[in-house]
């Protein structure tokens, strides 16, 4: 059984900049032509200039069900979602709890290669109007990453966002790349899950709790 799922990224004709995100873990699956993921069942198509990307999945399992994300690395970025979704035709179709992600700022490949950790705690508590900042340190013995996304729970973080964005700080000979976040004044809704992914590792994670000032309550 084969899955495909398309992606056109709007007449920008780029080479390496569409990439493919497994939704329900942050996992980059696909950037460009290149494929991050260790199951061989995911690979993508495209046609030389042609803006369509299409991501491709053999032998799909229940497993599998869930939001993919095709992201096209402009300025603003522009994403896409696409649900899929497997069923087992001998069993009657049941809705199951979206999975929770658990905070663990920090992770890496089987092989050890890629390491990703976001400094501190791995919970924050801050108070409202106040700033939000997050270092991630992204080392791998294959040279620095040079693109490294933030998510707030499953919404992609522009790099220049108004209210703060993101800097990478590369050191070559270190193998290191120090992503920086920083949002400046928080509000309640900006509690969640902060989410550092470089392509090719699981995200590190860490929560994030924005409680209301002593001042507003008085008032």
């Amino acid at each position: 059984m084969i899955n495909t799922i398309q992606c056109h990224s709007i007449q920008i004709l780029v080479s390496d900049a569409v990439t493919w995100l497994r939704q329900r873990d942050l996992h980059i699956l696909t950037t460009g032509h290149h494929t991050y993921s260790a199951d061989d069942r995911f690979q993508v198509v495209h046609s030389p200039g042609s803006d369509q990307w299409t991501l491709v999945l053999t032998y799909a399992q229940l497993r599998d069900s869930g939001v993919y994300e095709c992201q096209v690395n402009t300025d603003p970025k522009l994403s896409r979602p696409v649900n899929l979704s497997v069923y087992n035709t001998s069993q009657p179709i049941s809705v199951t709890k979206s999975k929770v992600f658990v905070a663990n700022n920090t992770a890496s490949t089987r092989d050890g290669h890629l390491r990703v950790e976001i400094l501190g705690q791995r919970e924050l508590y801050i108070e409202e109007g106040s700033s939000l900042t997050l270092n991630c340190l992204v080392t791998s013995s294959y040279g620095p990453a040079t693109l490294v996304y933030w998510y707030h729970d499953t919404r992609l973080i522009d790099y220049s966002s108004a209210r703060g964005g993101i800097k990478l700080k590369i050191d070559h000979e270190k193998g290191e790349t120090t992503a920086r976040l920083v949002v400046n004044t928080v509000r309640t809704d900006d509690s969640g899950m902060y989410s550092c992914v470089p392509p090719g590792s699981h995200p590190a994670s860490i929560r994030v709790h924005v409680h209301q000032s002593t001042s507003n309550i008085l008032d």
